[in-house]
């Protein structure tokens, strides 16, 4: 099944900026599909590029697919024992989203009983404030503005999981799954289209 992600950056640069040469450059580095019981060896040529910023683009831990939140919250902990990535957290700001696989439920979508759990879990590895706007609300979309010294960069992080429409097994046995009927379903639900929406329009 192929993977679906979305990560949104929009930059502006004031005129002339990009030819500066003394700005040194905002460096975004992101990754996923990350297996937290194997050897992490990639945080070492993260680190040597001198990130500002590190994105999770989903599967950040691979995690029970049947809904234990235990062994989840165990998996992040795991993660976190990591030596290099913990360098890394502690001199980048650290964003993401998730998949299927740090979510919860294989393939999973809005039917995940336990979507909210899991939501606090990914919240708290990421160290989002409890007074952040994602605590309180459905889904953990959200959006940040960097300003650099040649202009803005705004990343915006979806998230594909929260609202999406289950999806229906195939019957014929050759693939797993087949298309809704057209126009039915949704994979970011109205209020983060709503919010996307909101977002692109008020970008620099």
């Amino acid at each position: 099944m192929v993977r679906l992600f979305f990560v949104v950056l929009l930059c502006g640069l004031g005129s002339g900026c990009a030819l500066q040469q003394e700005h040194k450059a905002f460096v975004i580095a992101f990754g996923s599909c990350n297996k937290q019981y194997e050897e992490n060896v990639l945080w070492k040529d993260v680190l040597k590029n001198d990130p500002d910023v590190w994105v999770w683009d989903g599967d950040n831990i691979y995690s029970s697919d049947d809904g234990d939140m235990e062994q989840m919250k165990r998996d992040y902990e795991q993660q976190l024992q990591v030596k290099d990535y913990v360098t890394l957290t502690n001199s980048v700001t650290v964003m993401g989203t998730w998949d299927d696989h740090d979510y919860g439920w294989n393939d999973g979508g809005a039917e995940f009983a336990k979507k909210k759990e899991s939501k606090e879990l990914l919240l708290d590895f990421l160290k989002v404030p409890e007074d952040d706007e994602r605590r309180s609300r459905e889904g953990v979309y959200y959006a940040r503005l960097f300003r650099t010294g040649q202009g803005s960069v705004k990343v915006i992080m979806l998230d594909t999981r929260y609202f999406r429409t289950a999806l229906t097994k195939a019957t014929d046995g050759k693939k797993r799954y087949q298309p809704n009927p057209y126009g039915e379903g949704t994979i970011l639900g109205e209020a983060q289209w709503n919010w996307l929406k909101k977002e692109l329009e008020t970008s620099e």
